[in-house]
């Protein structure tokens, strides 16, 4: 009798657990699934592009005038270059410009940044650019007085991304000192400062988004943007001037 009473009881157990099973397989086949569609669309970005902190790409700053051009490849600031007034001397002389100034809109406070140029490519083709500079013409003042051979230095160039960084392979060459000479015939010549090279199959695309390249200063001050006055010029008391040409074009890097 013992031995029919334990059957039973197996039995039993093995029914309650068929019980609990077959529940869970009528579940498994009530399951459904179905599809829906992602949809991502891009148009041209023809913005103007705010100029930015060539120190603390990131931070916003403000009452800072750009040249208003428009996207999807511009040339987005370039500062103005000002020299302290200097004494008359017949001596081969340089001089350092002064700094450009931003405003940090989160804080308000004006601090000190190097001269900068700031470029921005929204393209979207990865296909690269060239930035190119030149002195205009030589330094010449309201009287028609010309610094024979005096030309402009742009030096300790660095570059930096509004993006913060970046793969080292993504961002442009920039040449680290540039001579913006001007030649016998009285004007200058284009030098290349920058350039992006376009994306293949070996390379990525170079300088997507916005870019600047500030020129630094040392220590003591010196170096950044320079202006070479040659020995044994005439000089008036006055002020002499030119311009800058700064020129983006669409010819990607080599």
């Amino acid at each position: 009798m013992k031995v029919v009473i334990k059957k039973s009881l197996l039995g039993i157990v093995a029914l309650l657990g068929l019980s609990v099973l077959v529940p869970h397989a009528l579940a498994a086949e009530t399951n459904s699934q179905v599809d829906s569609n992602v949809d991502l669309s891009y148009i041209k970005n023809d913005e103007t592009t705010k100029p930015i902190d060539p120190s603390e790409p990131k931070d916003e700053i403000e009452d800072k005038p750009g040249t208003g051009e428009k996207g999807p490849l511009s040339i987005d600031y370039a500062s103005s270059i000002s020299f302290a007034k200097q004494k008359v001397s017949g001596a081969e002389r340089i001089y350092y410009a002064l700094p450009d100034f931003v405003t940090v809109k989160e804080t308000g406070i004006k601090k000190e940044v190097p001269n900068y140029i700031q470029v921005t490519d929204n393209r979207g083709t990865a296909s690269g650019w060239t930035l190119q500079v030149k002195q205009q013409s030589a330094l010449k003042s309201a009287s028609g007085s010309e610094l024979k051979g005096a030309f402009l230095t742009l030096n300790n160039a660095s570059t930096s991304s509004k993006n913060g960084q970046v793969d080292a392979a993504a961002k442009p060459s920039t040449r680290s000192n540039v001579d913006l000479v001007v030649t016998n015939t009285g004007e200058g010549e284009f030098s290349t400062l920058m350039s992006a090279k376009g994306e293949n199959e070996n390379q990525v695309g170079q300088g997507i988004g916005t870019w600047t390249t500030g020129f630094l200063k040392n220590a003591d001050n010196t170096e950044g943007v320079q202006v070479t006055v040659p020995a044994n010029l005439k000089i008036n008391q006055e002020s002499y001037t030119t311009t800058l040409v700064w020129l983006l074009s669409d010819t990607p890097g080599n």
